[in-house]
């Protein structure tokens, strides 16, 4: 009997828990989901796998009585997470003609094509459907298909699946034939059983183009166009299947648009069929009437500053109190306000001073979901008050899962110093004298498939991070910031105060994107635990240390926008940036961080640190087997797409 333990990760079952968790959103039903993952993973951990009852209910639909079915939770959730392992075993037997049930392909991308066959003068149009399609699809045929592409524990649980007996008025009746509609596998595994007709269509003088069981046909002449119609009954013929003549249409195009899978489509255009609230949206642009972009607020008094989009506040001043009044968060010192700001004007607050706060304004933010971000003092610790609710605990419970993973987790952490030494590379492809140091870091990262443990990983970002600093000096233009070696804890020169404040900045942002995306960013694939350290958000920060913050802090001391007086020198020999220069880094770092990244696309740096985090979140929900970070604008555009 194949083993069914390995079908799918929790992973898995956590992204699909997610994807219907959002589809009941507005049903008013809260499932445990929680609790249907864990018996999903128990019940799919043995051997002898059995589908349970289906759930089966009479219907009436145009005056004729029919009997659906669908499946129950644990069973629901387990469909919907294979159904992209169904997908990917599908594709490569899937043609151009097919455009149901497919990333990418839609009843758009369908009716676009309908559009062109009918500028290319296929004026003569048939459409027609499968007739008593899903009922009348065999099994044994559609498991043939299936064992010939699928892992055998993957096509035992279909199996299971499609023998499942069915639940109807407390009675259980025995399976059907066929594929049930309810089923969250029956659309993709239609594909599958039509792929054969999709081959039989290739390569005529015509066009063919399928949805599910909808079939569509163009020719510049009828006799091609029946011709090609005689061709898919013959081919559904050796499915044990036959054409619908109920809803055929036959009809030669003369130039007025036609209702296609919903699409209005003529030989010039698809019609966009807009929903009611698009078009009053539409209506009102068109009108002039939609509501303005918010004024630029007013620049603030020293010591706080806010900057968008996102608008961060930043607290800057010792001493400071924060509070809320009237939907404003008030800063002031002593008894007088110094800055007032809107709530709705705020995504979230850095505090760099040590400042006292009201439980109002405590409460205000969690109750917001506006994070408060605290980097206070030399040690570098960074805290953070989040939103008091618990974070998704689906993502957390498969994201503590792929860290107690000894291979996994080291196969992430992999990813992330490879992450790190693509960047460097990056960064001194065209450094004139840094041979040396691409040599030593292209060595280390070419031997990461072969590091053993979390403990040499972390041993070969160190040596890359050397390799790295030995080369940092040749990027500066300047003198008096001149670079000898990475010093911190405390830094010892002016530079690298800079980049001490500037990776502060960063595992604060990496930090708060996390938390945004319900991951707890403590829980580390390449860092140590310690207390009080945000380890995951230092490890995902790692790659843009490079990309972000060295090459911002090289903008400031290359465009001399910070100077060595700006600096304060401590009796322990440490520099630390004096209040008011503090400041200007902060505006050129939220400049920075909406430039973009270069080429045609928008992404900046911002971006960049979000599209990082759903890289890891599509791991953590089982999307993805392997992390891949972004590293430039293309990297940002594609893992957008991707969302």
């Amino acid at each position: 009997m194949p083993r069914t333990s390995g079908v799918l990760t929790l992973q898995q079952l956590v992204g699909a828990a997610e994807r219907l968790e959002k589809k009941e959103a507005h049903g008013g039903v809260q499932d445990d989901w929680l609790s249907l993952v864990e018996e999903a993973r128990d019940r799919l951990a043995d051997p002898a796998f059995r589908a349970l009852p289906l759930r089966a209910f009479r219907v009436t639909e145009n005056g004729k009585k029919r009997v659906v079915a669908s499946p129950q939770n644990p069973d629901r959730l387990i469909q919907e997470a294979i159904v992209p392992l169904l997908q990917a075993a599908v594709e490569p037997r899937m043609r151009e003609s097919s455009h149901g049930y497919r990333k990418g392909r839609s009843t758009l991308t369908a009716a676009v094509r309908v559009q062109h066959a009918l500028k290319s003068g296929q004026r003569f149009v048939t459409l027609l459907d499968v007739h008593n399609f899903f009922p009348s699809v065999d099994h044994q045929r559609l498991l043939q298909l299936l064992e010939a592409d699928a892992t055998p524990g993957l096509a035992a649980v279909v199996r299971s699946f499609l023998c499942a007996s069915r639940l109807l008025d407390g009675q259980l009746l025995p399976p059907e034939g066929g594929l049930p509609l309810g089923l969250p596998i029956s659309p993709v595994l239609s594909n599958y059983y039509l792929s054969d007709l999709d081959d039989a269509m290739e390569g005529g003088d015509f066009t063919f183009l399928r949805f599910a069981d909808d079939l569509f046909l163009a020719a510049a002449s009828r006799d091609v166009c029946d011709a090609a119609e005689a061709r898919a009954s013959k081919a559904l013929g050796d499915l044990g299947l036959s054409l619908g003549e109920e809803k055929a249409r036959r009809f030669e195009y003369e130039g007025e648009p036609f209702l296609y899978l919903g699409q209005a489509v003529d030989a010039d255009r698809v019609y966009e069929r807009v929903a009611s609230p698009r078009l009053e949206r539409l209506a009102e642009r068109a009108a002039g009437t939609a509501t303005a972009a918010s004024p630029t607020p007013a620049a603030e008094p020293e010591g706080v500053a806010t900057f968008a989009p996102p608008r961060t506040l930043y607290v800057t001043e010792h001493g400071l109190f924060l509070r809320i009044q009237e939907g404003r968060i008030v800063a002031q010192r002593g008894k007088e306000p110094v800055c007032e700001v809107p709530i709705r004007k705020v995504d979230r607050v850095m505090v760099l001073a040590g400042v006292a706060m009201s439980s109002g304004f405590m409460t205000t933010c969690i109750s917001a979901q506006i994070p408060v971000v605290f980097s206070v003092g030399r040690s570098g610790r960074v805290g953070t008050l989040a939103s008091g609710s618990i974070p998704n605990p689906l993502r957390l419970r498969a994201q503590y899962d792929l860290s107690a993973d000894p291979s996994r987790r080291l196969a992430l952490a992999g990813a992330i110093v490879a992450a790190k030494c693509d960047g460097m590379l990056r960064r001194l492809h065209r450094v004139a004298g840094a041979e040396q140091a691409r040599d030593s870091i292209g060595a280390l990262r070419a031997g990461i498939p072969r590091v053993e443990s979390v403990d040499a990983m972390r041993g070969v970002e160190g040596a890359a991070t050397r390799a790295w600093y030995s080369s940092f000096r040749l990027r500066i233009k300047f003198p008096e910031f001149a670079f000898v070696a990475r010093t911190k804890r405390p830094p010892k020169d002016p530079l690298n105060s800079l980049l001490s404040f500037a990776y502060t900045l960063l595992y604060g942002e990496m930090q708060m994107s996390l938390l945004a995306h319900g991951l707890d960013p403590h829980p580390s694939f390449l860092h140590e635990l310690r207390s009080g350290h945000a380890a995951l958000a230092s490890d995902m920060s790692e790659p843009y240390r490079i990309l972000i913050a060295d090459s911002f802090v090289l903008d400031l001391v290359n465009k001399r926008q910070v100077t060595p007086q700006d600096f304060q020198k401590h009796a322990d020999g440490s520099f630390w940036l004096n209040s008011e220069p503090r400041r200007t880094v902060l505006t050129a770092y939220e400049g920075f961080m909406g430039r973009p990244l270069g080429g045609r696309s928008a992404a900046t740096p911002r971006r960049l640190i979000e599209a990082a985090v759903r890289s890891l979140l599509r791991v953590v929900l089982g999307e993805a087997s392997e992390l891949r970070l972004p590293l430039g604008a293309t990297d940002v555009a594609e893992a957008e797409g991707e969302c």
